[in-house]
């Protein structure tokens, strides 16, 4: 249950990011609240949003949902708030409070400017930047796979690591072995299904990932480091760190 709740705050963080969405989401149902009475289906669209955040929060139907479509995708759950057309009912009332034409142009305008500056520039939010490789793959997976090849005892090494990683990596090199496929699917033990649990937490416990992983005999373990004393942890159960990529550790276990 505590692992469902990390994911619960994790993806609803990832998912508003820095944006101003969910403030004017929150204006947008304190208006249709307490300015917009009047309009009934104003009222229906923010108890539909306050019962869909009971749902998203709850950590029973957290779990039970998380149990259904799995961990990675949970944040889909956000898709059924209504956040559009709460949103633009709330500015339909308001620019319609105005008698004047020019008035009512003037709020559409501010009311659209808001929405604009609220969002975040898809051109300056990372998600299109330029690398150096030939597969036009993240940089930081292709150091992670370089540095696997130039250290690892054998091809037949296994690799734990998170979703991210695991989506590209094989593309790189498909030399690369996991005790898993991407999303946890084709684990052959019930302790490989753990691992990809566990490594795919937010700042995971390091505890739980060597131990799953020694199970394995994984030779690697990939993840985000969160601070130092993760580098140490890591260290004290089995395994030195070998380099850094972004903000991946790759550790390999020390062999004694």
């Amino acid at each position: 249950m505590k692992e469902s709740m990390t994911v619960v705050f994790d993806m609803w963080n990832r998912y508003w990011d820095k944006s101003g969405y969910f403030g004017i989401l929150l204006l947008a149902c304190v208006f249709l609240l307490f300015l917009g009475r009047k309009k009934r289906e104003g009222r229906y669209l923010v108890i539909y949003q306050f019962l869909m955040l009971a749902v998203y929060f709850c950590p029973l139907t957290a779990w039970l949902i998380q149990k259904c479509i799995g961990w990675l995708v949970y944040w889909r759950v956000l898709w059924l708030f209504p956040v559009v057309p709460l949103v633009a009912c709330a500015f339909t009332l308001v620019v319609d409070r105005w008698k004047s034409k020019w008035l009512k142009v003037l709020c559409a305008g501010l009311l659209v400017a808001v929405i604009a500056v609220g969002g975040t520039n898809v051109w300056q939010a990372g998600n299109y930047v330029k690398v150096e490789n030939r597969q036009k793959l993240p940089d930081e997976v292709v150091k992670i796979a370089t540095v696997i090849e130039e250290n690892r005892s054998s091809e037949d090494s296994l690799v734990a690591v998170d979703d991210h990683v695991a989506s590209y990596i094989r593309v790189y090199d498909p030399s690369i072995k996991m005790p898993y496929g991407r999303e946890g699917r084709g684990a052959v033990s019930s302790n490989a299904r753990a691992l990809y649990r566990t490594i795919i937490i937010p700042d995971p416990p390091v505890r739980k990932v060597t131990i799953r992983a020694k199970r394995e005999n994984c030779e690697f373990i990939v993840f985000q480091v969160q601070n130092q004393r993760a580098v140490k942890q890591m260290e004290r159960y089995g395994f030195e760190l070998l380099d850094k990529a972004g903000d991946y550790g790759i550790f390999k276990k020390i062999r004694k």
